[in-house]
């Protein structure tokens, strides 16, 4: 019995950052969830859709997330809804439709990444567009859902196990200096025994080490910014 409560405990501490993001995320889309029913939303899925796509293991993260989301969906809802409002109601006309919209969004994703899912956007909108619905409510009433989640996603990083951006950073740093240690010492333990060194599956960790810790060095400006 001591074994298994000792593997436990190790277990907890050791996935404890998972099992919280964890717990934050599936009490969110709850939260989406009973929100969109209690205000009657249309589509209400976009909310809990919006709360999975956007939380991220930190609040800058997270605001970084649906900050972006919302910019992009913004976009993908003007054009979409531009797109559904002109098109002459065929086959053809809404493929003509899907066809430019989805260029004028793709290269607007390319020039701006943070309105990347503003193709996404556009073109669910064209295609999943209630016959004879009006236009400018259908647009309106997605920005709603996808706002209220986003707002969800936020709330719930902030209230439930806080995880401040400065903290991931830090976790994220400890990770980089292990590796750079295992990575010097094998090279090192290499060249004592007369061997060329060679790239490694190391060093790939290392850069992708590298690379997280600088997204929450962003992460954590993003955080400082928005108090």
């Amino acid at each position: 019995m001591s074994s298994i409560a000792d593997r436990t405990r190790e277990f907890l501490t050791r996935r404890a950052s998972e099992l919280r993001q964890t717990v934050r995320v599936t009490i969110a889309v709850g939260a989406a969830y009973a929100a969109y029913k209690a205000l009657g939303l249309p589509q209400g899925y976009w909310a809990v859709f919006t709360v999975i796509i956007v939380m991220q293991g930190s609040i800058g993260g997270t605001l970084g997330a649906a900050t972006e989301r919302m910019i992009g969906t913004l976009a993908g809802a003007v054009f979409g809804g531009l797109a559904a409002a002109f098109h002459s109601n065929t086959s053809l006309g809404i493929g003509i439709a899907l066809v430019l919209v989805t260029c004028i969004t793709v290269w607007g994703a390319a020039v701006r990444p943070q309105l990347r899912v503003a193709p996404v956007t556009a073109a669910i909108m064209l295609l999943t567009e209630p016959a004879g619905a009006p236009v400018e409510q259908f647009v309106f009433d997605r920005i709603v859902e996808i706002g209220l989640g986003g707002v969800i996603g936020v709330l719930a990083m902030v209230l439930i196990f806080p995880a401040r951006s400065h903290t991931v950073v830090v976790a994220r740093s400890v990770t980089v200096l292990a590796r750079m240690r295992k990575l010097l010492l094998a090279e090192a333990e290499a060249l004592d025994r007369g061997e060329a060194l060679a790239p490694s599956l190391e060093h790939a960790a290392l850069r992708q080490a590298l690379t997280a810790v600088e997204q929450a060095l962003k992460d954590a400006d993003r955080e400082r910014a928005s108090r």
